[in-house]
């Protein structure tokens, strides 16, 4: 197992092994999921596709040494990052509909306002696995949750909302009627 730096004990070792498991496990399986409802000529699904794809390889950095230990950790965040840009893209096509124009437009336009952090947050994590002296990261990285996931909150609350009054239907009764979407709520 690779000498992550956080990482000091033989358990730490084996817990951070596990962890990335876990999450190679859980896009494989989505990754199944969307293979089996794949429709070729539709761009939602492509997107969904390439976004899963992109992240699957960050499970696999702590099965390396350095110094390739912190090219693979830093190379493999790169394309998580923009797994995070295509997942917020794929909840504004969802929630487009469902806004008026100059609200899509916000929503796409702050998108793109927030891009340069990932490109900040690239060279930061490059620059602290790599061990070449900066130390941006440990502060950089405080901010990942503010420029990732506004979208992704906003999209599941709109959707919510709409639902409750273009469908007629509220939570559990949606629920009742489909729980597999119960399911992804939780």
């Amino acid at each position: 197992m690779a000498p992550n730096p956080d990482v000091t004990t033989r358990a730490q070792q084996v817990l951070e092994a596990w962890s990335q498991g876990f999450n190679v496990g859980a896009v494989i399986i989505l990754l199944l999921l969307v293979l089996c409802n794949y429709r070729k000529n539709t761009l939602l699904h492509k997107l969904i596709l390439g976004e899963l794809l992109l992240a699957l390889g960050h499970g696999f950095f702590c099965f390396f040494d350095e110094p390739e230990y912190g090219w693979v950790l830093s190379s493999t965040a790169t394309l998580l990052y923009i797994s995070y840009f295509i997942h917020n893209l794929i909840a504004w096509l969802k929630i487009r509909p469902f806004l008026p124009k100059w609200g899509a437009r916000i929503f796409i336009i702050s998108l793109l306002i927030v891009q340069p952090y990932w490109v900040l947050e690239t060279w930061a994590n490059f620059q602290y696995h790599n061990h070449l002296g900066s130390k941006i990261f440990n502060t950089s990285r405080l901010l990942e949750p503010l420029f990732r996931d506004p979208w992704w909150v906003f999209t599941t609350i709109k959707l919510v909302l709409a639902i409750n009054e273009n469908y007629e239907f509220t939570i559990p009764g949606l629920i009742r009627t489909s729980p597999r979407f119960g399911i992804m709520l939780f």
